[in-house]
């Protein structure tokens, strides 16, 4: 079988599911379903997420939101078929199409219960060939384990004997039941009693109990099965304690609360009555919120809420970001991170808030408040709550609000503020709603009878409730309405938005936005107004910052103007530093009489000027004044001595005459274009020569002797 295959049997069998949850859906829309089933479906989901808020550490939920994510094969849709056991028109799960799923990119909270119970059975068959196996190893290991836990048990039992005063939880009281029927405990204290199970009591007492002491308040939460059906038709959800004061077994209370502001527990005693909840006079000297106009305030909107698929739970991002921002602003005020508590109903919008508080506070702040469930917080209290009703939807379904003792835990927890949001007029008449289909309902708990819209009157007699919230800013009384949480920016650093303006103790006055925490934790950026110990002078200020220490940054920077041994001054020299050389350009005169202009820290250079000297033979030469004269090279005429004139440098010699010139020889013949200077050649010409015998010899050069 190809992945092709397997995908359109997958569908098929998506396909049943759907068309049967499709007649389901048809069938509840004509019958008009009664509260009760209503009620019922609801409570799946509170309970579902009851076990989830308990245990929220242990499905690592807390950490990360589990993104909605759309798979390929069509088995999206969530099936509403409570009866899981009937898979027989499912074909079973095999090898392939096992591994096939696991490759898929499938949100598994959303394929419906009978494609999870195919998956579930097909992992049960591996496992236990798998156990088969090894059932020796198997067996040899349960045996040494066995071993294991008796000698720790004895071990307890030794210790737990020499005590007379033991404390331990009602399940490490069933662990031990053997060990605490050997020793001789009369008395048992159960604390929070009316949230722990009859069942759960009944184990602890032993044949030597003879006193039982149980403390608690039946009117905040009650134990929770993990069985929605023994808790609703049995009355499981009631404890020991609850059911001995519904029957009239005397009890003693104590009326006088030392928690919280008078005005908190008006709204309490909507729930415990009068009489029942009294004022200690402790809770007077309660300071009031800082930055806050009131101290309890209900801020309504009207913003629908949304539903984390993978946890099947509510949240509300409007209440998440304004109580984040409101949160921010309180830490600004001055408190410190263990005065704030951000409650809820929903653990999807505990994931939510904590969300927003990593993106508006930094790492560790965030991780230091607390965001808890409402359930998880029985029995602990906080300087200020920030409580998230959550619930705002077209159907006016309010889920746990209807119930009173969750009410009643979440308006119990505050000390000296109480902020609560949620769209009140959504839960009031969805608690209407309640009341209307209930009202022949003997089951109903009559005490949830209007409560919310009680609580809405005593707000609106108190003028504690609207959609705007007014912050005081407590260094100039300015008022800031915050509408929405974008509004929190009018208040960027916990005051208003005028300039700070106070003095600092340098002496400064703060230029930051109006803030509560004390200016001098700021670094003021201003210039140093002390004088700097390493100044030679001692008159400049410091040239650094004023946050930072003089001494560490050694010689005094300050520009100034200095003079100079010549006189003259110059300018931006620190003071730490000696002047430099005097790079003023000035006129100096040169011995020869002429100026020069150069810097002043210069010796004068050789004088340079242009001017005119009369040579010794009279000319002029025009060279530099440093110069010495040169020869001088003016062309003149000079006579040779052969009488010729010589066109030639002044400076020069005539040089030999070289003009042609006709010269007369010894012979007295003429030689022609001889140079002046040269001796006349041999002469050339051919004469007629007388021999000695006396005849004559013609064409004989003149120079040379007759031959014979």
């Amino acid at each position: 079988m190809d992945n092709l295959d397997v995908l359109k049997e997958l569908n098929n069998t998506v396909n049943i599911e759907r068309e049967k949850n499709e007649k389901i859906e048809i069938n509840n829309l004509n019958k008009q379903q009664h509260e009760e089933e209503e009620e019922e479906d609801d409570e799946d989901y509170e309970d579902d997420e009851d076990e989830l808020a308990q245990n929220r550490e242990r499905m690592n939920y807390l950490d990360f939101d589990i993104e909605e994510k759309k798979n390929n094969i069509n088995i999206d849709d969530e099936f509403s078929d409570e009866n899981i056991d009937d898979i027989t028109n499912l074909k079973p799960l095999d090898s392939q199409k096992y591994n096939y799923l696991l490759t898929l990119d499938i949100n598994f909270f959303k394929i419906g219960p009978k494609v999870i119970k195919l998956i579930i059975n097909y992992m049960k068959e591996k496992l236990l060939l798998e156990i088969n196996k090894y059932e020796e190893d198997l067996n040899k290991f349960s045996h040494l384990l066995n071993k294991k836990k008796e000698i720790l048990m004895s071990s307890d039992a030794e210790a737990i004997s020499n005590y007379k005063i033991v404390a331990m939880t009602t399940t490490g009281c069933a662990k031990y039941s053997t060990i605490l029927e050997d020793s001789n405990f009369e008395t048992i204290i159960i604390e929070e009693a009316a949230e722990v199970l009859e069942s759960h009591i009944l184990a602890t007492l032993t044949k030597n109990t003879k006193h039982l002491i149980l403390i608690g308040d039946h009117k905040q939460l009650k134990p929770k099965p993990y069985n929605y059906e023994i808790e609703t038709k049995y009355n499981f959800n009631v404890s020991m304690f609850e059911r001995l004061i519904n029957n009239n077994i005397p009890y003693s209370s104590l009326k006088y609360q030392r928690r919280m502001k008078k005005k908190f527990a008006e709204f309490v005693r909507i729930i415990y009555g009068e009489t029942e909840y009294q004022d200690h006079s402790d809770v007077l000297k309660r300071p009031d919120v800082l930055g806050v106009e009131k101290d309890m305030f209900f801020i309504t909107h009207n913003k629908l809420e949304g539903e984390n698929e993978g946890l099947k739970s509510k949240f509300n991002d409007y209440e998440a970001k304004y109580l984040v921002k409101l949160c921010k602003y309180l830490l600004q005020q001055g408190y410190k991170t263990n005065q704030i508590t951000i409650l809820t109903f929903y653990l999807g919008q505990t994931l939510k808030i904590k969300k927003y508080l990593k993106e508006n506070l930094n790492k560790d702040t965030s991780k230091e408040i607390r965001v808890s469930s409402v359930d998880n917080y029985q029995g602990e209290e906080c300087d200020i709550i920030l409580l998230s009703l959550v619930r705002s939807n077209k159907e006016y379904k309010i889920g746990f609000l209807k119930t009173f003792n969750r009410v009643c835990v979440a308006f119990s927890r505050a000390r000296i503020g109480l902020y609560i949001i949620g769209n009140i007029d959504c839960i009031i008449k969805g608690e209407k709603i309640i009341r209307d289909k209930n009202i022949n309902n003997k089951n109903f708990d009559s005490k949830m009878l209007d409560v919310w819209q009680r609580i809405k009157n005593k707000a609106i007699e108190m003028n504690i409730i609207n959609d705007k919230l007014t912050l005081i800013c407590q260094n100039h009384k300015n008022k800031t309405i915050i509408e929405n949480e974008k509004d929190f920016a009018k208040c960027p650093e916990g005051g208003c938005q005028e300039m700070c303006k106070k003095r600092m103790k340098c002496g400064h006055v703060c230029e930051k936005v109006c803030h509560v925490y004390d200016c001098n934790k700021n670094k003021c950026l201003k210039p140093c107004a002390r004088i700097n110990k390493n100044c030679r002078l001692r008159i400049h200020l410091c040239n650094k910052l004023c946050w930072e220490e003089c001494e560490k940054y050694g010689k005094c920077e300050f520009l100034m103007e200095k003079i100079l041994p010549c006189g003259h001054v110059q300018q931006n020299v620190r003071c730490c530093d000696e002047p430099n050389i005097c790079e003023e350009l000035v006129n100096k005169r040169l011995r020869c009489g002429h100026i020069q202009k150069i810097k002043c820290c210069e010796k004068a250079k050789i004088c340079e000027v242009l001017v005119d000297k009369r040579l010794s033979c009279g000319h002029i030469q025009r060279i530099k004044c440093c110069e010495n004269t040169k020869n001088c090279e003016v062309l003149v005429y000079k006579e040779l001595e052969c009488g010729h004139v010589q066109r030639i440098k002044c400076c020069e010699r005539p040089k030999k005459c070289k003009v042609l010139v006709d010269k007369k020889l010894r012979c007295g013949h003429i030689q022609k274009n001889v140079k002046c200077y040269a001796e006349p050649k041999p002469c050339e010409e051919l004469v007629d020569k007388k021999l000695g015998c006396g005849h004559i010899q013609k064409n004989v050069k003149c120079h040379e002797s007759p031959k014979s």
